[in-house]
Protein backbone atom coordinates (compact mmCIF):
# COMPACT_ATOMS: atom_id res chain seq x y z
CA UNK A 1 0.00 0.00 0.00
CA UNK A 2 2.57 2.38 1.19
CA UNK A 3 4.44 1.97 -2.18
CA UNK A 4 1.21 2.42 -3.77
CA UNK A 5 0.83 5.88 -2.85
CA UNK A 6 4.60 6.49 -3.27
CA UNK A 7 4.16 5.98 -6.77
CA UNK A 8 0.95 8.16 -6.89
CA UNK A 9 2.68 10.59 -5.28
CA UNK A 10 5.47 10.93 -7.73
CA UNK A 11 2.85 10.63 -10.25
CA UNK A 12 1.07 13.67 -9.10
CA UNK A 13 4.17 15.63 -8.86
CA UNK A 14 5.58 14.90 -12.31
CA UNK A 15 2.18 15.83 -13.71
CA UNK A 16 2.56 19.38 -11.81
CA UNK A 17 6.28 19.53 -13.07
CA UNK A 18 5.24 19.21 -16.69
CA UNK A 19 2.19 21.51 -16.48
CA UNK A 20 4.35 24.34 -15.20
CA UNK A 21 7.30 23.71 -17.34
CA UNK A 22 4.80 24.96 -20.03
CA UNK A 23 4.52 28.05 -18.90
CA UNK A 24 0.80 27.13 -17.22
CA UNK A 25 -0.41 26.71 -14.15
CA UNK A 26 -2.73 23.54 -13.75
CA UNK A 27 -6.19 24.18 -12.61
CA UNK A 28 -6.12 22.51 -8.97
CA UNK A 29 -9.01 21.76 -7.20
CA UNK A 30 -10.09 18.98 -4.43
CA UNK A 31 -13.17 16.44 -5.22
CA UNK A 32 -15.72 16.07 -2.25
CA UNK A 33 -14.08 12.90 -1.46
CA UNK A 34 -10.87 14.55 -0.40
CA UNK A 35 -8.30 13.89 -3.55
CA UNK A 36 -6.59 15.95 -5.78
CA UNK A 37 -8.63 16.71 -9.12
CA UNK A 38 -5.75 18.36 -11.93
CA UNK A 39 -6.79 19.85 -14.63
CA UNK A 40 -10.52 18.37 -14.24
CA UNK A 41 -8.75 14.92 -14.11
CA UNK A 42 -9.21 13.24 -10.43
CA UNK A 43 -6.03 11.56 -9.48
CA UNK A 44 -5.54 8.90 -6.87
CA UNK A 45 -3.85 10.74 -4.50
CA UNK A 46 -5.56 12.01 -1.39
CA UNK A 47 -4.98 15.81 -0.38
CA UNK A 48 -6.07 15.08 3.00
CA UNK A 49 -3.64 13.63 5.57
CA UNK A 50 -2.77 13.39 9.17
CA UNK A 51 0.20 14.75 8.97
CA UNK A 52 0.28 16.98 5.72
CA UNK A 53 1.23 14.06 3.35
CA UNK A 54 -1.15 12.91 0.56
CA UNK A 55 -2.45 9.24 1.52
CA UNK A 56 -3.64 10.14 4.98
CA UNK A 57 -7.04 10.93 6.14
CA UNK A 58 -6.79 14.51 7.68
CA UNK A 59 -4.67 16.85 6.69
CA UNK A 60 -6.57 19.80 5.25
CA UNK A 61 -5.55 21.17 1.83
CA UNK A 62 -2.18 19.40 1.95
CA UNK A 63 -0.43 21.72 3.70
CA UNK A 64 2.84 20.80 5.98
CA UNK A 65 3.61 20.97 9.41
CA UNK A 66 7.04 20.25 11.41
CA UNK A 67 6.77 20.26 14.64
CA UNK A 68 8.70 22.63 16.48
CA UNK A 69 11.02 21.86 20.15
CA UNK A 70 8.09 23.90 21.78
CA UNK A 71 5.17 21.67 20.67
CA UNK A 72 3.94 23.99 18.39
CA UNK A 73 4.32 23.91 14.41
CA UNK A 74 5.39 25.72 11.68
CA UNK A 75 3.06 25.45 8.63
CA UNK A 76 4.16 25.07 4.79
CA UNK A 77 2.56 24.58 1.11
CA UNK A 78 2.98 21.37 1.04
CA UNK A 79 1.18 19.66 -1.73
CA UNK A 80 -0.69 23.15 -1.97
CA UNK A 81 1.13 25.31 -4.17
CA UNK A 82 -1.08 25.11 -6.72
CA UNK A 83 -4.35 26.01 -4.61
CA UNK A 84 -5.52 30.06 -5.01
CA UNK A 85 -7.17 30.10 -1.92
CA UNK A 86 -5.89 28.70 1.65
CA UNK A 87 -6.79 28.86 4.58
CA UNK A 88 -4.07 27.99 7.32
CA UNK A 89 -5.90 25.70 10.99
CA UNK A 90 -5.41 27.11 14.32
CA UNK A 91 -4.33 23.85 15.13
CA UNK A 92 -2.50 20.54 14.12
CA UNK A 93 -2.67 16.98 15.71
CA UNK A 94 -4.31 19.03 18.67
CA UNK A 95 -1.25 21.58 18.94
CA UNK A 96 -1.39 25.37 17.87
CA UNK A 97 0.69 26.56 14.60
CA UNK A 98 2.37 29.23 15.65
CA UNK A 99 4.69 30.09 12.61
CA UNK A 100 4.70 30.26 8.91
CA UNK A 101 7.78 29.49 7.93
CA UNK A 102 10.71 30.90 6.19
CA UNK A 103 9.62 30.41 1.96
CA UNK A 104 6.77 28.35 3.62
CA UNK A 105 4.51 30.06 0.10
CA UNK A 106 6.70 31.84 -1.56
CA UNK A 107 6.14 31.74 -5.35
CA UNK A 108 2.84 30.73 -5.37
CA UNK A 109 1.89 32.73 -8.15
CA UNK A 110 -2.01 31.33 -8.12
CA UNK A 111 -2.22 32.31 -4.41
CA UNK A 112 -4.64 34.49 -4.41
CA UNK A 113 -6.00 34.67 -1.02
CA UNK A 114 -5.25 33.47 2.31
CA UNK A 115 -7.03 33.22 5.97
CA UNK A 116 -3.97 33.63 8.31
CA UNK A 117 -5.23 32.11 12.14
CA UNK A 118 -4.70 34.36 15.77
CA UNK A 119 -2.66 31.22 16.69
CA UNK A 120 0.15 32.39 14.50
CA UNK A 121 3.06 34.56 15.98
CA UNK A 122 5.65 34.85 13.61
CA UNK A 123 5.70 35.27 9.55
CA UNK A 124 8.97 34.29 8.37
CA UNK A 125 11.40 34.86 5.80
CA UNK A 126 10.38 35.46 2.55
CA UNK A 127 6.98 33.49 3.52
CA UNK A 128 5.25 34.97 0.57
CA UNK A 129 7.81 35.99 -1.96
CA UNK A 130 6.80 36.45 -5.07
CA UNK A 131 2.83 35.14 -4.96
CA UNK A 132 2.09 38.07 -7.35
CA UNK A 133 -1.82 37.30 -7.56
CA UNK A 134 -2.43 37.41 -3.72
CA UNK A 135 -5.22 39.94 -3.32
CA UNK A 136 -7.14 38.97 0.31
CA UNK A 137 -4.66 39.14 3.38
CA UNK A 138 -5.15 40.13 7.36
CA UNK A 139 -2.62 39.66 9.73
CA UNK A 140 -4.49 38.55 12.70
CA UNK A 141 -3.54 40.22 16.22
CA UNK A 142 -0.90 38.33 17.42
CA UNK A 143 1.53 38.22 15.33
CA UNK A 144 4.85 39.58 16.76
CA UNK A 145 7.20 39.45 14.05
CA UNK A 146 7.00 40.17 9.84
CA UNK A 147 9.92 38.30 8.50
CA UNK A 148 12.48 39.82 5.62
CA UNK A 149 11.09 40.07 2.30
CA UNK A 150 7.69 38.28 3.41
CA UNK A 151 5.50 39.64 1.19
CA UNK A 152 8.27 40.91 -1.30
CA UNK A 153 6.44 41.12 -4.87
CA UNK A 154 2.80 41.03 -3.95
CA UNK A 155 2.00 43.21 -6.35
CA UNK A 156 -1.75 42.77 -6.31
CA UNK A 157 -1.78 43.62 -2.32
CA UNK A 158 -4.16 47.05 -2.31
CA UNK A 159 -3.82 47.05 1.57
CA UNK A 160 -2.67 46.21 4.77
CA UNK A 161 -3.04 46.59 8.41
CA UNK A 162 -0.45 46.18 10.40
CA UNK A 163 -2.22 44.79 14.03
CA UNK A 164 -0.54 46.29 17.26
CA UNK A 165 1.05 42.81 18.37
CA UNK A 166 3.73 43.36 16.03
CA UNK A 167 6.85 44.91 16.89
CA UNK A 168 8.98 44.35 13.69
CA UNK A 169 8.62 44.97 10.30
CA UNK A 170 11.83 43.12 8.29
CA UNK A 171 13.80 44.03 5.41
CA UNK A 172 12.41 44.33 2.19
CA UNK A 173 8.86 43.03 3.89
CA UNK A 174 6.62 44.85 1.38
CA UNK A 175 9.07 45.77 -1.42
CA UNK A 176 7.47 46.24 -5.03
CA UNK A 177 4.11 45.46 -3.89
CA UNK A 178 3.14 48.15 -6.71
CA UNK A 179 -0.49 47.89 -5.93
CA UNK A 180 -0.58 49.04 -2.24
CA UNK A 181 -2.07 51.93 -1.25
CA UNK A 182 -3.06 51.98 2.09
CA UNK A 183 -0.80 50.82 5.09
CA UNK A 184 -1.80 51.27 8.81
CA UNK A 185 0.62 50.46 11.62
CA UNK A 186 0.07 49.56 15.33
CA UNK A 187 1.09 50.95 17.70
CA UNK A 188 3.68 48.76 19.41
CA UNK A 189 5.50 48.71 16.30
CA UNK A 190 9.43 49.22 16.92
CA UNK A 191 11.32 49.05 13.80
CA UNK A 192 10.72 49.07 10.09
CA UNK A 193 13.17 47.67 8.22
CA UNK A 194 15.36 48.61 5.23
CA UNK A 195 13.88 48.88 1.88
CA UNK A 196 10.33 47.60 3.35
CA UNK A 197 7.87 49.92 1.46
CA UNK A 198 10.48 50.49 -1.35
CA UNK A 199 8.58 50.70 -4.73
CA UNK A 200 5.26 50.73 -3.26
CA UNK A 201 4.53 52.93 -5.82
CA UNK A 202 0.42 53.95 -5.17
CA UNK A 203 1.02 54.41 -1.63
CA UNK A 204 -0.29 57.91 -0.90
CA UNK A 205 -0.31 58.38 2.73
CA UNK A 206 2.19 57.19 5.57
CA UNK A 207 1.58 57.63 9.93
CA UNK A 208 4.64 56.04 11.23
CA UNK A 209 3.12 55.63 15.13
CA UNK A 210 5.35 57.08 18.44
CA UNK A 211 6.66 53.38 19.10
CA UNK A 212 8.66 53.19 16.28
CA UNK A 213 12.61 54.09 16.95
CA UNK A 214 13.79 52.93 13.89
CA UNK A 215 13.46 53.15 9.88
CA UNK A 216 15.80 51.20 8.04
CA UNK A 217 17.29 52.63 5.10
CA UNK A 218 15.13 53.10 1.94
CA UNK A 219 12.41 51.88 3.77
CA UNK A 220 9.86 54.20 1.41
CA UNK A 221 12.43 54.91 -1.49
CA UNK A 222 10.02 54.91 -4.87
CA UNK A 223 6.96 55.72 -3.25
CA UNK A 224 5.97 58.17 -6.38
CA UNK A 225 2.71 58.59 -5.18
CA UNK A 226 3.49 59.27 -0.97
CA UNK A 227 1.71 62.56 -0.46
CA UNK A 228 1.62 62.47 3.09
CA UNK A 229 4.15 61.49 5.65
CA UNK A 230 3.63 61.96 9.19
CA UNK A 231 7.04 60.68 11.43
CA UNK A 232 6.36 59.77 15.02
CA UNK A 233 8.41 61.54 18.11
CA UNK A 234 10.46 58.75 18.92
CA UNK A 235 12.16 57.77 15.85
CA UNK A 236 16.34 58.26 16.11
CA UNK A 237 17.35 58.75 12.75
CA UNK A 238 15.95 59.11 9.04
CA UNK A 239 18.39 56.62 7.76
CA UNK A 240 19.85 56.75 4.07
CA UNK A 241 17.77 57.30 0.96
CA UNK A 242 14.19 56.76 3.93
CA UNK A 243 12.25 59.36 1.29
CA UNK A 244 14.24 59.12 -1.96
CA UNK A 245 12.03 60.25 -4.70
CA UNK A 246 8.74 60.33 -3.07
CA UNK A 247 7.52 62.78 -5.73
CA UNK A 248 4.44 63.69 -4.54
CA UNK A 249 5.46 64.86 -0.99
CA UNK A 250 5.08 67.95 0.13
CA UNK A 251 6.11 68.94 3.30
CA UNK A 252 8.04 66.72 6.20
CA UNK A 253 8.03 67.76 10.27
CA UNK A 254 11.36 65.82 11.46
CA UNK A 255 10.79 65.01 15.37
CA UNK A 256 13.04 66.34 17.80
CA UNK A 257 13.86 62.53 18.85
CA UNK A 258 15.65 62.62 15.53
CA UNK A 259 19.55 63.20 16.04
CA UNK A 260 20.55 62.35 11.66
CA UNK A 261 18.97 62.75 8.27
CA UNK A 262 20.95 60.40 6.20
CA UNK A 263 22.71 60.70 2.51
CA UNK A 264 19.77 61.05 0.14
CA UNK A 265 17.03 61.00 2.64
CA UNK A 266 14.84 63.42 0.52
CA UNK A 267 16.88 63.27 -2.60
CA UNK A 268 14.29 63.99 -5.95
CA UNK A 269 11.38 64.65 -3.65
CA UNK A 270 10.60 67.38 -6.57
CA UNK A 271 7.19 68.48 -4.80
CA UNK A 272 8.52 68.99 -1.28
CA UNK A 273 7.74 72.65 -0.51
CA UNK A 274 8.23 72.84 3.57
CA UNK A 275 10.48 71.07 5.67
CA UNK A 276 11.06 71.64 9.69
CA UNK A 277 13.86 70.12 10.94
CA UNK A 278 13.27 69.54 14.97
CA UNK A 279 15.69 70.50 17.64
CA UNK A 280 17.83 67.11 18.08
CA UNK A 281 18.83 67.14 14.24
CA UNK A 282 22.71 66.98 14.63
CA UNK A 283 23.77 66.37 11.14
CA UNK A 284 22.24 67.13 8.13
CA UNK A 285 23.88 64.74 5.78
CA UNK A 286 25.36 64.41 1.84
CA UNK A 287 22.64 64.88 -0.72
CA UNK A 288 19.60 64.80 1.90
CA UNK A 289 17.62 67.09 -0.06
CA UNK A 290 19.17 67.62 -3.20
CA UNK A 291 17.09 68.20 -6.51
CA UNK A 292 13.93 69.08 -3.89
CA UNK A 293 12.85 71.56 -6.56
CA UNK A 294 9.89 73.52 -5.12
CA UNK A 295 11.16 74.08 -1.61
CA UNK A 296 9.90 76.93 -0.11
CA UNK A 297 10.82 76.59 3.63
CA UNK A 298 13.31 75.22 5.56
CA UNK A 299 13.39 75.46 9.38
CA UNK A 300 16.37 74.23 11.00
CA UNK A 301 17.06 73.23 14.78
CA UNK A 302 19.14 74.85 17.48
CA UNK A 303 21.20 71.61 17.32
CA UNK A 304 22.32 71.01 13.52
CA UNK A 305 26.48 71.94 13.68
CA UNK A 306 27.15 70.31 10.06
CA UNK A 307 25.25 70.66 6.31
CA UNK A 308 26.82 68.06 4.04
CA UNK A 309 28.54 68.25 0.54
CA UNK A 310 24.66 68.90 -1.78
CA UNK A 311 22.34 69.06 1.26
CA UNK A 312 20.43 71.74 -0.68
CA UNK A 313 21.97 71.54 -4.13
CA UNK A 314 19.53 72.63 -6.71
CA UNK A 315 16.72 74.04 -4.60
CA UNK A 316 15.40 76.10 -6.90
CA UNK A 317 12.31 77.03 -4.98
CA UNK A 318 14.59 78.39 -2.11
CA UNK A 319 14.62 82.16 -1.74
CA UNK A 320 16.09 82.48 1.29
CA UNK A 321 17.88 80.60 4.44
CA UNK A 322 18.62 80.93 7.45
CA UNK A 323 21.42 78.99 8.98
CA UNK A 324 21.33 78.53 12.59
CA UNK A 325 24.05 79.80 15.09
CA UNK A 326 24.87 75.93 15.54
CA UNK A 327 26.07 75.61 12.63
CA UNK A 328 30.27 75.38 12.21
CA UNK A 329 30.22 74.00 8.72
CA UNK A 330 28.73 74.48 5.11
CA UNK A 331 29.79 71.27 2.66
CA UNK A 332 30.87 71.21 -0.73
CA UNK A 333 28.12 72.35 -3.15
CA UNK A 334 25.56 72.23 -0.09
CA UNK A 335 23.71 75.27 -2.15
CA UNK A 336 25.01 74.79 -5.66
CA UNK A 337 22.40 75.74 -8.67
CA UNK A 338 19.79 76.75 -5.79
CA UNK A 339 19.71 79.89 -8.30
CA UNK A 340 16.45 81.56 -6.58
CA UNK A 341 18.21 81.97 -3.53
CA UNK A 342 18.18 85.41 -2.85
CA UNK A 343 19.15 86.23 0.13
CA UNK A 344 20.89 84.28 3.30
CA UNK A 345 21.54 84.44 7.16
CA UNK A 346 24.54 82.55 8.51
CA UNK A 347 25.21 82.29 11.75
CA UNK A 348 28.09 83.36 13.91
CA UNK A 349 29.79 80.20 14.52
CA UNK A 350 30.30 79.33 11.00
CA UNK A 351 34.22 78.16 10.48
CA UNK A 352 34.07 76.27 7.12
CA UNK A 353 32.55 76.80 3.65
CA UNK A 354 33.15 74.20 1.39
CA UNK A 355 33.71 74.71 -2.29
CA UNK A 356 31.26 75.90 -4.59
CA UNK A 357 28.88 75.87 -1.71
CA UNK A 358 27.03 78.84 -2.95
CA UNK A 359 28.17 78.27 -6.73
CA UNK A 360 25.43 78.79 -9.23
CA UNK A 361 23.55 80.84 -6.85
CA UNK A 362 22.90 83.81 -9.57
CA UNK A 363 20.17 85.72 -7.73
CA UNK A 364 22.10 85.67 -4.67
CA UNK A 365 22.64 89.94 -3.18
CA UNK A 366 22.26 89.78 0.25
CA UNK A 367 24.17 88.12 3.44
CA UNK A 368 23.39 88.80 6.57
CA UNK A 369 25.75 87.90 9.36
CA UNK A 370 25.55 87.12 13.17
CA UNK A 371 29.49 87.98 13.27
CA UNK A 372 31.17 90.77 13.06
CA UNK A 373 33.64 91.60 10.11
CA UNK A 374 36.25 90.50 11.74
CA UNK A 375 34.77 86.97 12.59
CA UNK A 376 33.66 86.51 8.68
CA UNK A 377 37.14 87.10 7.56
CA UNK A 378 38.22 84.55 9.89
CA UNK A 379 36.08 81.52 8.55
CA UNK A 380 37.59 79.46 5.69
CA UNK A 381 35.94 79.93 2.63
CA UNK A 382 37.11 77.49 -0.44
CA UNK A 383 36.88 78.80 -4.00
CA UNK A 384 33.80 78.97 -6.90
CA UNK A 385 31.81 80.88 -4.21
CA UNK A 386 31.73 83.95 -6.15
CA UNK A 387 28.30 84.76 -5.63
CA UNK A 388 28.53 84.85 -1.84
CA UNK A 389 31.42 86.67 -1.57
CA UNK A 390 30.51 89.17 -4.21
CA UNK A 391 27.17 89.94 -1.94
CA UNK A 392 25.89 93.15 -0.30
CA UNK A 393 26.74 92.20 3.40
CA UNK A 394 25.20 93.28 6.58
CA UNK A 395 27.48 92.23 9.56
CA UNK A 396 26.11 92.08 13.04
CA UNK A 397 22.62 90.67 12.04
CA UNK A 398 20.36 90.23 15.12
CA UNK A 399 18.19 87.70 13.80
CA UNK A 400 13.76 87.76 13.93
CA UNK A 401 12.78 85.87 17.04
Amino acid sequence: MKKKILLAIAALLATLCLLASCGTAPTVEISEDGYWVINGEKTDVLAKGEKGEPGNSENIQGLAFFLKDDGTYIVEVGYAKYLSNIEIPATYNGKAVTEIGDHAFSDCAGLASIVIPDSIVKIGNNAFYGCSSLTDVSIPNGVETIGDSAFYYCRSITSITIPDSVTSIGNEAFYNCTSLNAVSIGNNLKNIGSSSFKNCKKLVSIEIPDSVVSIGSSAFYGCTNLASAVIGKNVQSIDNSTFYSCKKLESIVIPDSVNIIGDYAFDDCTNLKSVVIGNGVKTICPYAFRNCKKLESVVMGNSVTSIGNDAFSYCIGLLSITIPDSITRIGDWSFFGSRNLGNIVIGKNVTFIGGAAFDDCKALTDVYYVGSEEDWAKIEIYPSNDELTEATFHYNYVPEE
